[in-house]
This record gives structure tokens, sequence and C-alpha cells, in this order.
């Protein structure tokens, strides 16, 4: 099963390193990293194109004209997902290492089950 991670970033240049790290440490590999930046005025977008091109994780980086907020950057992210499964990360969290398996595990585990949207 593959997993859409899906984060906005905004100015988030401060905390993206993070984010990088939690994303190459998981234990579940299928998954894909889409970025959608709203218009920031800081390195946020440098910082990802760099991570994208000097990475194994494929990476979709998509940047708004102009800055239209949170939800708009988000929903733009989650129209690009190409997953079964998405996970909003946003651009100051982390994940544990265990986190995407431990969700696939659990949906696999519920996914005969209602409802079909589930949130952490």
């Amino acid at each position: 099963m593959k997993v859409s991670i899906v984060t906005a970033t905004y100015n988030s240049s401060r905390y993206i390193n993070r984010v990088f790290k939690s994303i190459t440490s998981q234990s579940y590999s299928n998954f894909e990293w889409v970025v959608v930046d709203d218009y920031s005025k800081d390195n946020t977008v440098t910082l990802v194109e760099e991570f994208r091109n000097n990475s194994l994780i494929h990476t979709n980086l998509s940047i708004l004209p102009y800055n239209s907020g949170g939800p708009e950057a988000l929903a733009e992210a989650i129209k690009l997902a190409t997953g079964n499964l998405i996970v909003i990360l946003d651009h100051d969290d982390e994940l544990i290492p265990e986190a995407l398996g431990i969700m696939i595990e659990n949906w696999v585990l519920f996914s005969n089950k209602t409802p079909k949207l589930a949130g952490v």
C-alpha cells in the first residue's frame, strides 16, 4: 500500500530539516512526500529542492503563485497525492520511525470496518 505524506509549507526553513529527518527514518518505505509551498519568502523551497535532489524518497514539490493560506496549500497537496492512504504532516511535525508502519498495520486491521477516514 502506497502512502502519501502531504505537507503544506510557508516560511518553514526553521523546521523543515526535522521533517526531512523524520521522513527519511521511516521503517516503511512505500511512500511519497508531497509538498506544496504557500509562496514562502525564506529558503524553504531551496531546502526542499535540495532534499528532493539528494534523496531516494520520491518528493513532489509544487509552489503556489501567491500566498493563499495553509488550508488551500494543504488541499492542493491532497489533490497531488497518489497514495492509497494520505498522512498529513505539518511543516513543524515529525513522525517516529515506525509511524507509517503502525498506521498501515492498523489500517489493514480495521479496513473492513467503517468509517473509511481516520485521524491521529
